[in-house]
């Protein structure tokens, strides 16, 4: 499943208005500059895997498939572990396949927030990220969309009111961490039109200079 998000008339998207009208740049324009900072922001506040339970449970498999065989391991603090027999050779293999699994383990800390950075590159737009981040990778290749997402607008009324939609396609096994996706990306717009209303408050939008300032990536 995937997370989507739609924003209806209103909040964030009165906020793009007014930003455009301020700034003399087209609609499209501020949806990719803005679409930029709630992506970045998203990724920011969403949370990264523990690296330690990672590499332990990947140290510690219960199953591991040698030579196309599956053999049952016993974990390392078990009883049975100083008893348990195998071949030289397989050991090495096993060995070796479980160094390999702790270091794609290690790989995957950061994914969850990679998903946005994806959607980010597969729309064009820049945002900072974090190296672990940049270079995450999943310990599986199924399940990864091969379309990262999209955000979209669609305009209706007179009035020129217009509905965005956030998606972020990573397909995820656990509803929890769908759960925390959208949370993530909610808490980013909510702050972000946060933002905007404090700067409304404060009289920004009356002075271009004011705008560029509290908005450089509209004027890059």
């Amino acid at each position: 499943m995937k997370v989507k998000v739609k924003l209806k008339p209103g909040h964030f998207p009165n906020a793009i208005r007014a930003l455009a009208k301020a700034s003399g740049k087209p609609i499209e324009e501020i949806v990719r500059a803005e679409t930029a900072v709630v992506l970045e922001k998203a990724m920011s506040f969403t949370p990264a895997a523990d690296s330690a339970s990672l590499k332990d449970r990947a140290a510690n498999p219960p199953w591991i498939r040698i030579d196309g065989t599956w053999h049952k391991l016993p974990h390392k603090n078990h009883p049975d572990w100083k008893e348990w027999r195998v071949s030289d050779s397989k050991w090495s293999k096993i060995g070796a396949k479980i160094k390999r699994g702790v270091a794609l383990a290690a790989a995957s800390r950061g994914l969850m927030k990679a998903s946005w950075l994806r959607l980010a590159e597969f729309l064009g737009l820049d945002i900072k990220a974090p190296a672990y981040v940049q270079n995450a990778v999943a310990r599986s290749s199924k399940g990864q969309a091969a379309n990262p997402g999209n955000f979209e607008v669609t305009t209706s009324g007179r009035d020129g009111s217009f509905t965005i939609t956030f998606t972020n396609a990573q397909v995820w096994r656990k509803g929890s961490i769908m759960g925390l996706l959208k949370l993530s990306l909610g808490k980013a717009l909510k702050g972000r039109y946060g933002y905007f209303k404090k700067n409304l408050e404060k009289g920004v939008f009356k002075s271009i200079r004011e705008v560029k300032a509290r908005y450089p990536r509209v004027f890059k």
